[in-house]
């Protein structure tokens, strides 16, 4: 991810929403600087589970983790 706006972000956080209401979880693949200060801006850094790894972010899941900075 390499941009998003005010939209976007109600998105991500409803998508966060759906999918927690479902015993199910999102990861942030390495956003963009942008992103990454966007999200601190919104204090929703620390809501998501952001990684830098593909395998790692594939990974977190079985183990079950949550958000992560």
């Amino acid at each position: 991810m390499t941009y998003v706006d005010s939209s976007g972000v109600g998105q991500l956080v409803g998508a966060l929403t759906t999918a927690r209401n479902q015993a199910a979880d999102i990861k942030l693949l390495k956003p963009s600087a942008h992103v990454l200060d966007l999200l601190k801006t919104t204090k929703l850094y620390g809501v998501f589970d952001i990684q830098e790894d593909e395998t790692a972010a594939i990974q977190s899941f079985s183990r079950g983790a949550g958000a992560t900075s």
